[in-house]
């Protein structure tokens, strides 16, 4: 006779899911969770508090409904869709502990301002169409607190990105090393544009103000 294994598969309330590896009672249950990370979370390296509601062992485990807390070290620049054990051992009525693995696949929690792509930092900024032909300053308040402040002076097109070297998320293996904040733009084009002479002089006369200012 074979084993099903289909019979030691447990789809929880919650929608995880716990696969009974064991070959005796004193062997593991795994326990696959999802850890939701923010980016400052990541960026700084941090200590991940858990909850999760203990279950009964035996029929005489009296501690069924307490909550029991797991500490979560996250590494600096910790890659999402990394994965984090962490064993729980609790004791059980004739044999030594009953072992429970928690393995945690980490996801990255939005962001008003980046995106994460590996060790780059992705923003969008818009522009409107003045903007477009005269430039803008841009304000980043960065990850680590710092605040940069970048003049673009060129024609923004709808390819144009601008990067910023070793303002991104840490390397995991060596913190020293960090990616780019890649800035991207969002041109807002106005639903009507009066074409006058007018207009260009007006153009021209905040592009020269704009050059005499920088």
């Amino acid at each position: 006779m074979h084993n099903n294994p289909i019979t030691n598969l447990f789809i929880k309330s919650n929608g995880s899911v716990v696969i009974n590896l064991k070959k005796d009672k004193g062997g593991p249950d795994i326990v696959k969770l999802r850890l939701q990370l923010t980016l400052n979370e990541i960026f700084n390296g941090s200590i991940k508090s858990v909850e999760l509601k203990r279950k009964p062992s035996t029929l005489c485990d009296s501690i069924s409904n307490k909550l029991q807390v797991l500490k979560i070290n996250i590494p600096r620049g910790f890659p999402t869709g990394g994965t984090l054990k962490s064993e729980v051992s609790k004791p059980d009525i004739g044999y030594n502990n009953v072992k429970t693995v928690y393995i945690f696949t980490t996801e990255d929690l939005p962001h008003k301002v980046f995106k994460r792509d590996k060790m780059n930092l992705i923003m969008v900024q818009k522009v409107l169409l003045k903007q477009v032909l005269l430039g803008i300053r841009i304000v980043i308040n960065t990850l680590d607190h710092k605040v940069l402040r970048v003049n673009i002076t060129e024609v923004i097109t709808q390819d144009y990105v601008k990067l910023i070297h070793n303002e991104g998320m840490p390397d995991m293996n060596d913190p020293s090393q960090r990616g780019d904040i890649i800035i991207l733009f969002d041109i807002i084009y106005p639903l009507y544009l009066p074409i006058t002479d007018d207009t260009f002089c007006e153009l021209l006369n905040d592009k020269n103000k704009y050059l005499n200012n920088k």
